[in-house]
């Protein structure tokens, strides 16, 4: 007998029962979740709270380059689409390779891949790949909601001349089915539950034919074991399972999923949140709107507290069954929608009453701060002109300060200028005194030798040494000024700045460097250098028009250039 068949008569004969326990279906187990974390002690609730938002964290990171991994499915896809197949093997191939595909996507597109791989199986001798067929499409409706459909896909097939282990999968489909329809359906809780006495007579038909120790052996266990409610006994058959199945892989990822719902049952929250994210991120790198997974991690947000994550999370699962067309999968997320929600709009109305309360204590507070600032601003005011007065004559202080401190740094500068020129011209002096002494004696032994030929050849080397003691211009201003070069390159923009080699200035520098220490007529500069006066304005006018500032910016900055007395 049809099992969608007798859901629809069960359904026909209790209808007020149907419509009440769904009632409470939508929101009966997630308040069970809810009232076992409340039970739970402050501290653990706190670090639970907390593993849960940092589990959140790394979805958010995975949901936001989801469109990115969407779009390398539609490229596989294209891929599979463009790939050459001519034999009914290769063709078989193809769609069943699109229907993996699609399964994760889009329902009407796995649908029409299954169909064309049935149409082609028909037309085999055989069975394997027709019973292949079936649970393809009996997998595809049971992902979309059509359980009749999947019922008659699964149930009507005839698997009698197929290989034992195609039975076995035939069996484990209609397990499936039987599976999911114990859950989908509201008042089977109120009634005997059909579905789990249906899984439960194929259990004992399939078990017999398993290999001890099989995959599929400890498969049926887990949805056993969490049909009847006893999720720790479904997590330990799960990591059974882990151990059976090669990583990253479809299969895997939703036993991971499995183990995370399992654990939540039975209050596992942080873990069941590490492994549900674990399968949602899975989801999302394969570009999958359909994942279980993030239905429940909206779930879990709700139990744990956080309603703005828990509604986004919720919203987002609605978004993606109705992008893959499950009504399957809509009618699960509307089961906590309301609940979630609703806490959410009780929420945002208890913060729009405390915002009220709180514009009132600022309005209230405002007033008192207007007062004190009218008191403030009249106090304010006979400073003011207290302090008017006392600045005023400040000013005239400071004034009379910047002019002491400029005089005291030209007398600085003056003395330190002296003090180096008085050092360099005594060292001098003392040189030259031994140079001349040195030639005296020379000169006099070459006389009293008659060497008179050699006299002149002597006289002019020790001229040469002797003026050589005598300061250059360029070795007195940078003896003050060592870095001037440097300092009065960033004065010019950046274009028109000197190249200048170690221990020289060029004409330009010497110019204003004579300017810095206090020779400042143009005349004076130009004896001093033994340029035209011409030659002097023109450096000046060229230097000017190089500067990053203006003509009386210009100066200021090169007298802040310092004097260093090395």
């Amino acid at each position: 007998m049809l099992l969608a068949v007798s859901i629809l008569s069960s359904c026909s004969d209790s209808h007020t029962d149907e419509s009440l326990a769904s009632d409470r279906q939508s929101e009966i187990y997630i308040r069970r979740f809810r009232s076992m974390f409340d039970s739970l002690p402050a501290d653990k609730q706190t670090r639970i709270a907390q593993a849960v938002r940092m589990q959140s964290t790394r979805l958010d990171a995975a949901l936001d380059s989801a469109r990115h991994y969407k779009e390398l499915k539609q490229e596989r896809i294209a891929r599979i689409k463009n790939r050459p197949a001519i034999s009914e093997t290769e063709l078989l191939t193809k769609y069943a390779d699109l229907y993996d595909e699609y399964i994760y996507s889009s329902f009407d597109s796995a649908f029409v891949y299954a169909h064309k791989f049935q149409k082609i199986a028909g037309s085999m001798s055989d069975p394997d790949v027709r019973a292949r067929a079936a649970i393809m499409l009996s997998n595809l409706y049971i992902q979309g909601g059509y359980f009749r459909e999947a019922d008659h896909s699964i149930y009507d097939f005839d698997e009698s001349s197929c290989t034992d282990s195609m039975k076995i999968q035939i069996w484990i489909a209609r397990f499936n089915l039987e599976f999911e329809n114990s859950f989908f359906f509201g008042w089977r809780l109120y009634s005997p539950n059909v579905g789990r006495k249906n899984m439960l007579s194929l259990y004992e038909s399939i078990f017999p034919m398993l290999p001890d120790d099989s995959f599929e052996m400890y498969y049926l266990k887990m949805l056993m074991a969490f049909s009847n409610h006893e999720f720790k006994q479904s997590e330990n058959y799960g990591n059974i399972l882990l151990i059976k199945t090669e990583n990253d892989t479809p299969r895997r990822m939703k036993i991971i999923g499995d183990i995370g719902f399992s654990k939540m049952g039975y209050g596992e929250y942080a873990d069941a949140m590490q492994q549900m994210v674990e399968e949602a991120e899975y989801g999302i790198r394969s570009g999958s709107n359909n994942y279980s997974s993030l239905r429940k991690i909206a779930e879990l947000e709700y139990v744990v507290g956080d309603l703005n994550r828990a509604a986004k999370y919720i919203n987002l699962a609605m978004e993606n069954a109705t992008e893959f067309n499950s009504k399957y999968r809509i009618i699960e997320s509307s089961k906590g929608y309301p609940s979630i929600m609703m806490q959410l709009r009780n929420k945002i109305d208890r913060d729009r009453k405390q915002s009220y309360v709180l514009i009132a204590a600022m309005a209230v507070l405002l007033v008192f701060l207007t007062l004190c600032v009218i008191y403030i601003i009249r106090q304010r005011q006979k400073v003011q002109e207290q302090a008017e007065s006392i600045n005023w004559r400040n000013v005239e202080l400071e004034t009379k300060n910047k002019e002491i401190q400029k005089t005291n740094r030209l007398l600085e500068d003056n003395r330190s200028v002296t003090s180096m020129l008085v050092a360099r011209m005594v060292s001098g002096i003392a040189t030259r005194r031994q140079l001349i002494d040195r030639m005296k004696r020379e000169l006099s032994v070459k006389i009293k030798t008659r060497q008179y030929d050699s006299m002149e050849s002597i006289a002019e080397r020790y001229t040469r040494e002797i003026a050589s003691t005598y300061l250059a211009v360029d070795e007195v201003l940078l003896a003050f000024f060592p870095d001037f070069a440097r300092q009065f390159n960033e004065l010019l923009r950046e274009e028109c700045r000197f190249d200048v080699e170690k221990g020289h200035l060029t004409a330009e520098m010497r110019i204003f460097a004579l300017w810095r220490i206090g020779v400042k007529k143009n005349e004076d500069i130009a004896n001093c250098l033994q340029y035209s006066l011409n030659t002097i304005k023109s450096y000046k006018t060229r230097v000017l028009n190089a500067s990053l500032y203006g003509k009386e910016e210009f100066y200021e900055r090169l007298m802040n250039i310092s004097i260093v007395i090395g």
